[in-house]
């Protein structure tokens, strides 16, 4: 990095040193100087020395060089071979540091990232592209790139060619079976046959032409997979063989009433018969409750809740086995109804903000599988049940039915409407009051009052004493003569109504002497100290003397517990009158210090507490 002086002298030599050591030596030309580039870290000052007179003074300022360090170089692992479509091989980083970005990168492209390092093992994702890959660093703070050690290799191993399966057919039960088999073939794979999900002989090799499989006496749906002998890659196959046994027909009948099981009162139903393997002209006998009604593929009539139809099919099917197939419904007979439903929120109408309410539906008459049409603020929102979401005060939430309740009177339902109350999540703001003050004399009885904002209606509250809590000290007020200097008091509080068990608190810290020194009052003088206790940056504003004080000095001094001074200021009194912001440029250790203000006519204590 570049050292210089942004002025010079001619005459002068200036001298430019780090850690004590000459590092250059240039002689003034009148205008800026450029000691050149610095490699070494440190912090560069430059003395100018007259070359006529000898005498030597310190440049302002300083200039400080600091060399940063590249990215730790931690291992690439990872990478390997996959099958073509496969999930890919993860690449990952053994080591990270935090505050350092990691980005993957395949045969010199970027691939992946950044990441940011978390201290340990980096995972940088799933590949599955083919490639070399690397990782390279760079410092989120300073820029310096790294590339990390090693590289991980991804291979993508190819998959089978994909043929065509042919064969298969039909044959009679205790046949020879049909052959099944590929169109063509390739040397290194091996092809394995499957019925269904069940392996169906062994593993035949490629040839590089037609492949027989072999005869099948087992009905199914043939399928090959193929694997690759090297790789173990797969694939399956294009299309696939079937195979059908011809047994024996099992003839079956069933019921259809074109409305299901379930009707309302006084439904007419006609229940027709449904054959399989019934041949060209089944016949039929209708029963109900066990006694036989009529003959007929059709029969119809007013059932009463319970009845039980039944129909007996003969089939007219050769190898029929066996010849006769039954069937039977229960119909349900149900009332006429009036769809209704009703609403409920959990937790309730009146929330925090924030808080995810659950709104649940009471049906009645709605039917085995309602339609619901949820309503916010007048747009449907869900078709649920139930519905859930994080509301905003002033929601009219309600839910509109649509039955299929078989015996409903009205297709639609409106329920009760929900209007929510959501309340904000603020933390209570505690603002504590003392009287007499924060300084006070020992034995000195001293109240702290709380003012709690955000607390709602009836919080509640525990003052402490330096973290420990006050038995019954659990109102507005606190009160007590045994103090210890510097004792912090806090009051905390919890507060209630809708947005209940937020915390919020606040302290102050009591400042006690033996002497009990006191502000020195002086005629006409009323200066104060804000804030007190601080953290090194303060206001002394008020009247000091009397208006004949026209822009005088007075000598601002803080002095430590050990009677050492760590600051000091002139100040200018304007009128008698004094507003002075001061911000102490090397702030002491937390402690109680004593500022004086003081000058020929006047004089002023304060007793200052540094809290950072």
């Amino acid at each position: 990095m570049h050292v210089g002086l942004n002025g010079s002298a001619i005459g002068i030599n200036y001298q430019l040193y780090t850690g004590g050591a000459l590092m250059h030596s240039t002689a003034g030309t009148g205008l800026s100087i450029d000691f050149g580039v610095e490699t070494t870290a440190g912090t560069y000052t430059v003395t100018a020395v007259n070359t006529a007179t000898g005498c030597a003074s310190n440049m302002n300022a300083s200039a400080v060089v600091m060399i940063n360090a590249v990215p730790v170089a931690y291992i690439v692992s990872g990478g390997g071979s996959f099958c073509q479509g496969g999930r890919g091989v993860d690449v990952n980083l053994l080591g990270s540091n935090t505050g350092v970005s990691y980005s993957l990168y395949k045969d010199g492209t970027i691939a992946g990232g950044p990441i940011v390092g978390s201290g340990s093992a980096v995972d940088l994702g799933i590949q599955t592209v083919a490639g070399t890959y690397t990782v390279k660093a760079t410092d989120r703070v300073t820029g310096c790139m790294n590339n990390m050690a090693g590289v991980a290799v991804v291979v993508v191993n190819p998959l089978p060619v994909v043929y065509p399966v042919e064969g298969g057919g039909s044959y009679c039960a205790g046949g020879v079976g049909v052959h099944v088999g590929m169109s063509s073939s390739q040397t290194g794979v091996s092809y394995q046959l499957y019925n269904g999900s069940s392996v169906s002989g062994s593993t035949v090799l490629g040839t590089g032409g037609i492949l027989d499989l072999g005869a099948q006496t087992i009905g199914g749906t043939y399928r090959v997979v193929a694997t690759n002998i090297a790789t173990t890659c797969g694939s399956n196959m294009n299309d696939s063989a079937v195979v059908t046994v011809i047994a024996p027909v099992a003839p079956f009948v069933s019921i259809s009433t074109g409305q299901g099981d379930t009707v309302c009162r006084g439904t007419l139903i006609t229940f027709t018969a449904m054959p399989v393997n019934g041949g060209v002209a089944p016949s039929y006998i209708w029963a109900i409750n066990g006694v036989n009604v009529t003959t007929g593929s059709l029969y119809s009539y007013l059932p009463n809740d319970g009845d039980v139809v039944s129909v007996a099919m003969t089939s007219a099917t050769a190898c029929a086995s066996p010849a006769i197939a039954t069937a039977n419904i229960e119909i349900t007979v149900e009332p006429n109804g009036i769809p209704a439903i009703a609403v409920t929120a959990a937790p309730g109408n009146k929330v925090c903000q924030g808080t995810m309410v659950n709104y649940t539906s009471n049906v009645t008459n709605g039917g085995p599988a309602p339609s619901y049409a949820w309503m916010k603020n007048g747009m449907v929102v869900g078709t649920a049940a139930t519905y859930s979401y994080t509301p905003v005060s002033g929601d009219n939430i309600y839910c509109v039915l649509t039955s299929d309740y078989h015996c409903r009177l009205t297709n639609k339902a409106t329920s009760n409407h929900i209007t929510m109350t959501v309340d904000t999540a603020i933390a209570p703001t505690v603002m504590i009051s003392a009287d007499p003050g924060l300084d006070i004399a020992y034995g000195q009885t001293l109240t702290l009052s709380a003012t709690i904002l955000d607390g709602g209606p009836s919080p509640y509250i525990q003052w402490y004493v330096n973290s420990q809590a006050i038995a019954g000290a659990s109102t507005l007020t606190f009160s007590g003569n045994t103090f210890g200097n510097l004792d912090n008091v806090t009051c905390k509080v919890i507060s209630n109504g809708g947005c209940a068990g937020i915390a919020g608190e606040g302290s102050v810290t009591i400042h006690i002497t033996n002497v009990g020194v006191k502000q020195v009052t002086v005629s006409n003088s009323d200066v104060q100290l804000l804030p007190n206790p601080n953290k090194g940056a303060f206001t002394l504003k008020g009247t000091i003397g009397n208006s004949a004080m026209n822009d005088n000095d007075v000598q601002m001094e803080i002095i430590n517990m050990l009677g050492q001074s760590v600051y000091s200021k002139n100040i200018t009194v304007h009128n008698g009158a004094i507003n002075e912001q001061v911000q102490m440029s090397n702030v002491p250790a937390n402690g109680m210090y004593i500022l004086t203000l003081h000058s020929d006519v006047v004089s002023k204590v304060f007793h200052m507490v540094i809290e950072r």
